[in-house]
């Protein structure tokens, strides 16, 4: 399973949702992708909170799909 989430979403961001995963002992090693438009500015944020992947808008469905394998792998 991998989670892809943006940062902007009504009622909790993206963040708010991983904190909660992060703190479910069920949910709190599931892969996250955070897709933001504002990647640079949120980076330091993004790996604090425990994003795997931060994704900055526009990207690539081939990159999307590369990250995807890669956490899946791990």
């Amino acid at each position: 399973d991998v989670l892809i989430t943006d940062v902007e979403m009504p009622g909790m961001d993206g963040f708010g949702l991983t904190q909660q995963l992060r703190s479910n002992p069920e949910t709190m090693h599931l892969p996250i992708i955070m897709i933001s438009g504002a990647s640079h500015e949120l980076a330091d944020k993004a790996k604090q909170a425990g994003i795997d992947v931060l994704l900055g808008k526009p990207y690539s469905d081939d990159e999307l799909i590369a990250h995807i394998q890669r956490l899946l792998q791990r």
